[in-house]
């Protein structure tokens, strides 16, 4: 118990584990410690849910799973958003062990994603229209001095020379 007290995670070290039983009574709560002993069947989120009751009922039915309510943002009273617990039996022990985490967390860490995604997406798409650009260059700019060559002879310059860079169809098309 005071080992699973004792694990903070997170960010700002806040997100915790928290142990009740079926009945459900609270066994531990490493923040608010006056739960510690309480009977919990008629604790109800700030929407009317009877989460440890759904708790329990999630942990008897499968052994474990996720079970949504309203919540208090973190230390602010006032806000109320979505939440999320994870809730696991532990049977030899008669125990739920669970942890929760707010909607709004994961959809700011969803939207950080997106963020790197469009940045590596904008990256990939640039270099790639880079080299577009380098290939179409490579290609047309041969293409192009050939025709003026063919173009200066077909005006009657017969002393106009070219320059031939490649060996490739479009050095051998100025060879030509």
């Amino acid at each position: 118990k005071n080992t699973i007290k004792d694990m903070k995670y997170g960010p700002e070290g806040k997100d915790y584990l928290w142990i009740n039983d079926f009945h459900p009574t609270m066994i531990m709560h490493p923040w608010v410690s006056k739960l510690d002993g309480k009977d919990l069947t008629n604790y109800k989120d700030k929407k009317g849910k009877f989460l440890f009751v759904e708790f329990a009922k999630v942990c008897k039915a499968k052994g474990e799973g996720y079970v949504d309510y309203f919540w208090q943002w973190k230390d602010d009273k006032n806000k109320i958003v979505p939440k999320i617990s994870f809730v696991k039996s532990f049977p030899q022990w008669k125990w739920i062990v669970g942890t929760g985490m707010y909607i709004e967390d994961v959809e700011t860490q969803i939207g950080v994603l997106y963020k790197k995604i469009g940045v590596i997406l904008f990256v990939v798409i640039l270099a790639f229209i880079i080299l577009i650009f380098l290939i179409v260059k490579s290609i047309i700019g041969p293409l192009k001095a050939s025709f003026e060559f063919a173009k200066s002879i077909t005006d009657g310059d017969l002393n106009t020379d070219i320059t031939i860079h490649r060996d490739d169809e479009a050095g051998r098309l100025q060879q030509a």
